[in-house]
């Protein structure tokens, strides 16, 4: 029988990877929408919209961290607090929350959601350029 713990783990591998991926299609997305500029850097409207897409991804893709770790420090300063109060000591075993993990979790599917839609951007300029 598996444990949470192990699942916490595994789900844990899973985001990594994606990440890792995302990551490198970004790259990869921002650098073909620079392929599509124009004289003068001018971007067609699907490009500009997916280029925008990417820097919205990449800005969830940090703030996925960033509010993991204030979340879980603030967090962590709290527990340490209450239990400095009751048993003038820090140590022990937490156990964390579910929401802890709610802001990261929303960054992450809002950076995918970002990266999917900035490629879409560009599927819809490469269709328009297809059409007479």
């Amino acid at each position: 029988m598996r444990v949470c713990i192990d699942y916490d783990i595994e789900k844990e591998e899973y985001t990594e990877k994606l990440t890792d991926i995302a990551r490198k299609l970004g790259f990869a997305a921002a650098a073909t929408c620079w392929f599509f500029r124009s004289d003068g850097n001018i971007f067609p409207d699907p490009i500009l919209a997916a280029l925008v897409s990417v820097v919205i991804y990449f800005i969830c893709d940090v703030m996925q961290f960033f509010l993991g770790a204030i979340m879980l420090r603030l967090w962590t300063r709290h527990m340490e607090k209450l239990a400095w109060a009751t048993s003038a000591t820090i140590d022990g075993d937490y156990d964390k929350p579910a929401w802890l993990d709610y802001p990261r979790f929303c960054m992450w599917c809002m950076k995918v959601l970002f990266l999917l839609m900035s490629f879409a951007f560009i599927g819809y300029h490469l269709v328009m350029l297809g059409l007479p």
